[in-house]
């Protein structure tokens, strides 16, 4: 019965694991949507195959340890049917020599009747003689003779029985040596699937990471995409504050006229522009894109090394210049801008090397004439220039004289800067802004320019 379920175990299990190699096969057409699930039943149906094997290798084992000790029996057999052989063989030698023996003595009898003739008085105890050594014979001859025939006829039984035993043990071993070569087949059969579906596995899982390899793909591409996508919103939006920014200051600053003719030269930047208690002003509007903005004042301008800012203290407070080179806004008009709302100032500088810096103030004010016109707000700073001028806050306007003109700035302890300075002069009236006022040509700055808007909530 043990025989009958160890074969019927392997063959039901090898049918099963034929199921789930079809279904392998069919799993590994799908998309790679289903590999992993795939990989998944290859696993249980390799790990259901490994323990089938093991089962069949323990039954196997089982079947030598039997076949070994069935074996040993049939040795021990042999060797009893060989020991009743030489049983056999001693009983008969033995019926051999007392046959001889009585032989013998029948011989040594007749030659002593022989000599008995001649002597008549001795011829009844021969006759008793040959009695007596009749009947023992008799005796002798039929003890042994039942004796040895009921132990031959006994071993003869048991001979047969053990041949029968042997031939059982023969068809017995047959029977193992069928069922072990049987087992045998069916477990290289299931590791030739084994094999077959550890390759699958592994097609699968080289899919598999294919798969992620494109899915990751997807994902940065669709990552970046975002980010692109956020990027543009970002900047879409910032277009559109700053369009409604500049929408917004352009409605705060009725214009007369689109364009004014100035030294015979058209400029659509140039406006006229009217505030409320204001006389109505030229004014340079421009859009500074580092900035991301448009709707900014000019309200100082430098733009090479050959032009001076210098002018009569009326003029700074008046202003002066080309409006469209080097000017300077004046500082009544300045105050009246940034006393009617909340400014904002922009510095850009260059230097010798062509180097750009930038700084931001988000709350620019200056007093009027009687505060001698002192910066009372700067606000909070931006940019890459250096906040060197946070030293001249609450600073007020100095006017010096270079021997022929004048020149004014907000003069403070210690100066850090003064972009209303002379050209080469590498004092404090000098044009410079902090570091920045020499290069590696060891020169001042090469021009600046500074401009206001009203601050957009």
């Amino acid at each position: 019965m043990k025989i009958s379920s160890a074969n019927n175990l392997p063959e039901e299990l090898s049918g099963s694991s034929q199921g789930s190699f079809i279904d392998t096969n069919s799993i590994s057409g799908d998309s790679d949507i289903d590999a992993a699930s795939a990989a998944g039943d290859q696993n249980q149906v390799i790990g259901e195959l490994k323990k089938t094997i093991k089962e069949n290798q323990r039954q196997i084992s089982e079947l030598e340890g039997r076949l070994n000790v069935t074996e040993i029996q049939l040795e021990c057999q042999k060797d009893k049917v060989k020991d009743k052989d030489e049983v056999i063989r001693v009983l008969q030698n033995s019926i051999e020599l007392i046959t001889k023996t009585s032989e013998l003595a029948i011989k040594e009898l007749q030659k002593s009747e022989a000599v008995a003739c001649n002597n008549g008085s001795h011829l009844q105890k021969e006759n008793d003689l040959l009695e007596s050594i009749d009947e023992i014979k008799s005796k002798v001859k039929d003890n042994n003779v039942d004796n040895f025939g009921a132990q031959l006829q006994e071993f003869e039984c048991q001979a047969k029985q053990d041949s029968a035993d042997s031939h059982e043990v023969d068809d017995n071993l047959e029977k193992f040596q069928e069922q072990l070569d049987k087992c045998k087949k069916q477990n290289e059969l299931l590791e030739l699937k084994n094999s077959q579906l550890k390759v699958e596995l592994d097609e699968l899982k080289s899919k598999m990471i294919e798969s992620q390899k494109i899915e990751e793909g997807l994902r940065k591409q669709v990552s970046e995409l975002d980010n692109n996508f956020l990027s543009v919103s970002a900047k879409l939006k910032e277009s559109s504050e700053k369009l409604a920014e500049f929408k917004l200051f352009s409605d705060s600053f009725p214009d007369k006229q689109e364009t004014v003719v100035l030294n015979n030269t058209k400029n659509p930047k140039l406006k006229v522009i009217e505030r409320d208690g204001l006389e109505p002003f030229i004014s340079v509007i421009e859009a500074i894109p580092s900035a991301w903005s448009s709707g900014w004042i000019v309200i100082q301008r430098r733009i090479n090394g050959n032009s001076s800012l210098s002018a009569s203290r009326t003029d700074f407070e008046n202003g002066f210049g080309d409006i469209t080179a080097s000017f300077w806004l004046g500082l009544n008009l300045i105050h009246e801008l940034t006393t009617s709302q909340r400014h904002e100032l922009y510095i850009k500088v260059v230097d010798c090397d062509g180097v750009t810096a930038y700084a931001r103030y988000d709350h620019f004010e200056i007093g009027n004439k009687e505060e001698n016109y002192k910066i009372k707000s700067l606000g909070s700073y931006s940019g890459n220039a250096g906040d060197v001028f946070r030293s001249h806050e609450s600073a007020s306007i100095k006017s010096y004289n270079n021997g022929q003109y004048w020149h004014s700035w907000w003069e403070a302890s210690p100066t850090n800067c003064n972009l209303n300075g002379m050209y080469n002069t590498s004092d404090q009236y000098g044009f410079f802004w902090g570091r920045l006022s020499l290069g590696s040509k060891n020169c001042h700055l090469k021009s600046c320019q500074m401009w206001i808007r009203p601050k957009i909530k």
